[in-house]
């Protein structure tokens, strides 16, 4: 992930183009087959997850065998932490991606500074 390695950095792939926007008071969590953003427990919205992975020693991760379509990746950071709670765990890469058959995609990404 970017310049410097983002080891145990968590990487989703979720089913479709999917635009949600992280608000302060937020939380960002997955429970193994939807990624969820929640405010509250009764505000909350959940995207399917396809395919997720863990960056490696070098930052490095790779989805193999994935069906043409659109997805959305997002990553979230195991080292940079944001100032906002949906950062408090890891800040966040949204990607709206859109494959197609035999295609490869690089995504990286320097998530940056720490904030406390």
């Amino acid at each position: 992930m970017g310049n410097k390695p983002d080891v145990g950095a968590k990487i989703y792939l979720i089913d479709g183009s999917v635009n949600f926007v992280l608000r302060d008071e937020d939380f960002l969590f997955s429970n193994g087959e939807y990624l969820i953003v929640a405010a509250n427990k009764e505000n909350k919205t959940t995207y399917r997850i396809v395919h997720s992975t863990v960056a490696d020693g070098n930052g490095h991760y790779e989805f193999k065998g994935v069906a043409p379509g659109q997805y959305t990746l997002v990553a979230i950071s195991s080292h940079a932490r944001g100032k906002v709670q949906a950062e408090i765990l890891g800040k966040v890469l949204k990607k709206s991606l859109d494959l197609s058959p035999g295609s490869t995609v690089d995504v990286s990404h320097d998530f940056g500074m720490t904030y406390y």
